[in-house]
Order: structure tokens, then C-alpha cells, then sequence
């Protein structure tokens, strides 16, 4: 089963809540690209590793911040419990067409030192989309973004993963995607956004 990735642009206005509600716990093997950027240590967004050094994530997530700042995380499952070390960002690159808050919604952040399997055995990286995917295709989003609405501190530890319908598609960079009773905003910009072959 071959397996495709989306940059996950989601925003707080296609939404009615801003968090993951009703997720599940999800395993490191289900996506084990992801990684945590941070902004100053904490905690903002979801991101991509897309080379052994390059990590894809939001604009939105990084914008206007020196690269000095940017840091991430990779091979983590447990956002608060795990102690991965945080590796420095060298070079923050930002889609020169980006316009908050849909146009081109990307960055490239450009890592300090290279990913290797002997350092982080249980991290590979994604295969990319690159057709349209059909309206009603079912899409899962993960991430580590708020559970509560009323409570921004509600950050959970283990990776959280939702389901949801594409109801636009519009060259295979952009999805908007949709459910009754999950949603992302918060926490789980820049992360990505999957759809199994066949399924």
C-alpha cells in the first residue's frame, strides 16, 4: 500500500473548533516524518522531514522568526514525555507567493545537522502526492494541537490522529478536508496530512 503525504494547511476559519476533537492516539509507524517545530522551546506547529535535512511545515508557523529561534524535534511519539533533542534550524525558507492567510501556506526549514538511520532508526521519508485527490477521498491529519478548546493548555503527549473527507482539491498541494466531530487548527498546522493508495 503505497502511501502519500500533504503539506496540511489547516486554518482556524475552516473550522469551528480549534483543536483535534475526538482523535485517537497514533503510532510513530503510522508517520514517521513527522516532527515537532518549536519557537523560542515551546511548542508550535507540525512539520515534515522531507530529506535528511530539510523539514516541510506552514509559513504561518514560522513567519517573521530568525531561524535562530526555530528548532525541532523528529522521531517522537510523546510530544512531553520523550527527551529527543531539539536540533537547530539554519535557514528558514518561506514560499515567496505566501499570503496569510491561504496563499501558499509553505516553508522549508533547513536543519543543522543531517538526519541519519543510525541516529533515528524508525524515521524515513515520505512519498508525495502528486494528483488531484478525488472529492470524498478520506484523508488522516495528525498532530500534537490542542484537545480541549476551552483549555490552551491542553496539549497532548502521545500523537493524535483524525479522519476526514476532502470536499475541495485544488492542484495536489492544497486539500480542504472536512468532519462533524474532528477538526485541527491550533498545534497541528504544518503537519501532515495523509492518504493511503486504494483506500
Amino acid at each position: 500500500m503505497k502511501l502519500f503525504i500533504f503539506l496540511c494547511l489547516l486554518f482556524c476559519f475552516y473550522s469551528k473548533t480549534d483543536a483535534i476533537i475526538n482523535g485517537t492516539n497514533a503510532e510513530l509507524e503510522d508517520v514517521p516524518y513527522q516532527v515537532a517545530v518549536y519557537l523560542d522551546r515551546e511548542y508550535e506547529c507540525g512539520g515534515s522531514l522531507i530529506s535528511k535535512n530539510k523539514v516541510l511545515t506552514a509559513a504561518c508557523c514560522v513567519n517573521l522568526n530568525k531561524p535562530s529561534s526555530v528548532t525541532v524535534r523528529v522521531g517522537l511519539k510523546h510530544l512531553l514525555t520523550e527527551h529527543n533533542p531539539e536540533i537547530s534550524v539554519t535557514k528558514v525558507s518561506i514560499h515567496p507567493k505566501y499570503i496569510w492567510p491561504v496563499g501558499d501556506d509553505l516553508a522549508v526549514l533547513t536543519l543543522e545537522k543531517d538526519i541519519l538511520p543510525e541516529d533515528y532508526p524508525n524515521v524515513t521519508f515520505p512519498t508525495f502526492q502528486t494528483e488531484e485527490l478525488p472529492i470524498g477521498s478520506k484523508v488522516t491529519f495528525y498532530g500534537w494541537g490542542d484537545t480541549d478548546v476551552k483549555n490552551r493548555s491542553s496539549t497532548p503527549d502521545n500523537l493524535q490522529k483524525s479522519t476526514m473527507i476532502v470536499k475541495a482539491s485544488k492542484e495536489p498541494h492544497f486539500v480542504a478536508a472536512q468532519s462533524p466531530d474532528s477538526c485541527a487548527c491550533r498545534g497541528d498546522s504544518g503537519g501532515p496530512l495523509l492518504s493511503y493508495d486504494g483506500k
